[in-house]
């Protein structure tokens, strides 16, 4: 590994490896591991570091069916907020949430899922994997971190106030 010190902005950088088991590494510029999380779930796509200095963490629920093909490369389910230490503070859970989900640091969390579409809308998607069917839409979810219901519903342009995380 190379380094340029006067062209780096310094700092640390984490990464979660998508071929991994769990494991997120948080690295300084010269490569070294200054800390490391040993999660249960792979990654469903990324890690970061909260403002509070809590790991915000997206994996991928074990066991669940493929809903199309290449869904057990693509997919997520669990969304957590891991301590330092290890400890889950936060964790919501959605068998049709995608890769992507963005934690805002105070408990809400913003994230795409799949939900089928049917009858007219899925007739008017052109294009597609032939035996995919029914083919989904990424609808975007919002969980606010209180009561203890779930609820689904409508995509963006607002996407709906979800109220599920499971505080530990």
């Amino acid at each position: 590994m190379a380094l340029d010190e006067d062209a780096s902005y310094g700092g640390y950088t984490l990464f979660a490896p998508l071929t991994g088991s769990g494991e997120v590494y948080l690295i300084d510029m010269r490569g070294a591991v200054v800390h490391q999380w040993n999660l249960p779930y792979r990654p469903g796509r990324h890690a970061r570091i909260l403002p509070n200095g809590n790991l915000a963490y997206s994996g991928v629920l074990p066991d669940e069916p493929a809903l199309f093909p290449m869904w057990h490369k693509y997919r997520g389910g669990i969304m957590q907020e891991i301590t330092p230490d290890g400890t889950v503070v936060r964790e919501h859970r959605d068998r049709y949430q995608h890769h992507d989900a963005y934690h805002y640091g105070d408990g809400r969390l913003l994230y795409s899922a799949l939900e089928p579409l049917t009858g007219e809308a899925a007739a008017a998607v052109r294009g597609g994997v032939p035996g995919s069917e029914p083919v989904a839409g990424p609808p975007s979810h919002r969980v606010t971190p209180s009561h203890g219901s779930s609820c689904r519903g409508a995509p963006a342009p607002h996407p709906p106030a979800h109220t599920s995380p499971t505080p530990h």
